[in-house]
């Protein structure tokens, strides 16, 4: 009888249980860390990125820059490379081309300029304001280039500045002095505009973001 006493006391610790809960527990810290660090990074990369995008801003005030020259001079040096519009010679100076074409051409490349000068500002998240004003400034040119010409017969009592040529010079005219460079700076003027609501919507998105 003193030796069956002994088998009984080793199967009492039961190790498994008290193992297996502590394990849970050391996986599941992490995971609700990395959870609340990816959360964290969505919340704030808009606002370490730039609001509006400073290459796409150089290459508008770039485009803006090159189109403004143009519009200011194709009335001057036109003529001399056989494309002059009203029949006029080169370097000839009048109201028709000082007001249709020479202001706004100053007016589109002193924006040119000042986008490129955005850019700097724009690294930074601070170009939203004047993003907003050179683009309106520049699609109201562009509007000016479409309609001026239009309109000019009835503010001067005149003929149009366009003199009567076949159908496909009269075309090119047109693209060459209004339409081409009214419309590609109407679709700059919406771009900068366009980035600039959109930057102020989504600061005001990561604003509210907790």
């Amino acid at each position: 009888m003193a030796a069956a006493s002994p088998d009984i006391q080793v199967e009492e610790p039961n190790s498994e249980t008290t193992v297996e809960e502590p394990t849970t527990d050391r996986f599941e810290a992490p995971s609700r860390s990395v959870a609340s660090s990816s959360a964290q990074s969505e919340v704030e990369s808009p606002r370490s990125s730039p609001s509006i995008p400073p290459g796409g801003l150089g290459a508008l005030g770039v485009l803006t820059l090159l189109l403004g020259v143009w519009d200011g001079l194709v009335p001057f040096v036109g003529p001399s490379l056989g494309f002059s519009a009203d029949g006029s010679a080169s370097w000839c100076w009048d109201l028709s081309h000082a007001v249709l074409w020479l202001v706004p051409g100053a007016v589109i490349t002193v924006s040119g300029l000042v986008m490129l000068g955005l850019v700097p500002r724009a690294l930074a998240g601070l170009a939203r304001l004047g993003s907003a004003a050179t683009g309106l400034i520049v699609a109201a040119c562009g509007a000016w280039l479409v309609i001026g010409p239009l309109a000019w017969p009835v503010v001067e009592r005149s003929r149009g500045p366009f003199v009567t040529a076949s159908p496909l010079r009269e075309l090119a005219y047109q693209v060459g002095y209004s339409l081409g460079p009214g419309l590609l700076l109407g679709i700059v003027g919406a771009l900068a505009v366009g980035w600039a609501v959109r930057s102020r919507r989504r600061d005001r998105t990561a604003a509210v973001a907790p």
